[in-house]
């Protein structure tokens, strides 16, 4: 607290609830942590170990799948 660090983050906003795709994230078969700001999910770039992004990327074709957003 009390300082920032500087990162990447990717903003989604889609006509569904923020809350309704950050909840689908964090149930895919990989867990996606999310938070939400402005009514977008966002995802941190900083909290991504290599090889994450192949986890992230099914578990959003996940929840775009089930019609989240």
């Amino acid at each position: 607290p009390g300082f920032e660090l500087p990162t990447f983050v990717v903003v989604l906003r889609g006509a569904a609830s923020a809350a309704g795709l950050a909840t689908a994230l964090r149930r895919a078969a990989t867990p996606v942590l999310t938070r939400i700001r402005d009514d977008a999910v966002v995802i941190d770039v900083r909290t991504l170990l290599d090889g994450d992004a192949a986890g992230v990327e099914l578990a959003l074709r996940e929840a775009l799948g089930r019609g989240v957003v």
